[in-house]
C-alpha cells in the first residue's frame, strides 16, 4: 500500500469513529511503520481540534434550568422501575412532548420531553423524579415503563403504588384531566 492509499484509509477511519486505541492501531497498520511519525502528528492535531470543537459545542449548549433557576439533574443511580400503562391519544402525547416549565414557583414540577421519554423534575431542586417511556399502542400511545428516583436524599417515596399514582396525577394535570381518581389511588396505595 502506498502513502496516498494509506492516507485515504486513515482519513476514512477518522471519519467513521472517534479516535481511540483501536483506531490508532488500525491507522498504523494501514500506513505502515514508515509513516507512523507523520500519522502520530496528524492524530495529535486531529485530537486537539476535536477537543476544541467539543468544548465549544458544550459551552454553546444552553444548560436547562427550572423556572426557579435550578439546574436539571440527571436521574441518579439509585432507581426503581414500575409499569404505568397510562393511555394517551396522539393529541395528548403531542401536548406532553411540548414539555412544561412552571409559570410560577407554586407549581412544583418541570416537565421535559426527549423523544419518547417524559421526565418530571422538581422545580425547586432540579432533581429528576420520574423518567417515563412512552410507547406506541394501537392508534395512540401508553406511558409504559417508568424509572423512579430512589435516592433518599432527593425523593423519599419508596412505595411504587404511591409513585405510580403521583405520576398519574402529574400527567392528568398536564393534560387538563380530572385527577381525583388518582388521588384516591394514592390514598389506597399508601394504606
Amino acid at each position: 500500500m502506498n502513502y496516498d492509499d494509506a492516507a485515504r484509509e486513515f482519513a476514512q477511519l477518522i471519519a467513521e469513529t472517534e479516535v481511540d486505541a483501536a483506531l490508532t492501531a488500525a491507522a498504523f497498520e494501514a500506513a505502515g511503520a514508515v509513516h507512523t511519525e507523520a500519522l502520530l502528528a496528524s492524530l495529535a492535531v486531529y485530537n486537539q481540534a476535536f477537543q476544541q470543537v467539543k468544548t465549544q459545542n458544550e459551552a454553546a449548549t444552553p444548560k436547562k434550568v427550572t423556572q426557579s433557576g435550578a439546574l436539571l439533574q440527571p436521574m441518579p443511580e439509585e432507581t426503581a422501575e414500575l409499569r404505568l400503562n397510562f393511555p394517551l391519544t396522539a393529541e395528548q402525547f403531542a401536548v406532553l412532548r411540548g414539555g412544561e416549565a412552571p409559570a410560577d414557583d407554586f407549581n412544583r414540577w418541570f416537565l421535559e420531553s426527549d423523544g419518547m421519554h417524559l421526565r418530571y423534575y422538581r422545580n425547586a431542586t432540579g432533581f429528576c423524579f420520574f423518567d417515563a417511556e412512552v410507547e406506541p399502542a394501537g392508534a395512540g400511545y401508553v406511558v409504559g415503563t417508568v424509572t423512579v428516583n430512589q435516592n433518599d436524599k432527593q425523593y423519599t417515596e419508596s412505595n411504587m403504588g404511591v409513585c405510580a399514582a403521583q405520576l398519574k396525577i402529574l400527567l392528568a394535570n398536564n393534560l387538563g384531566l380530572d385527577d381525583d381518581p388518582y388521588w384516591d389511588e394514592m390514598d389506597e396505595a399508601g394504606d
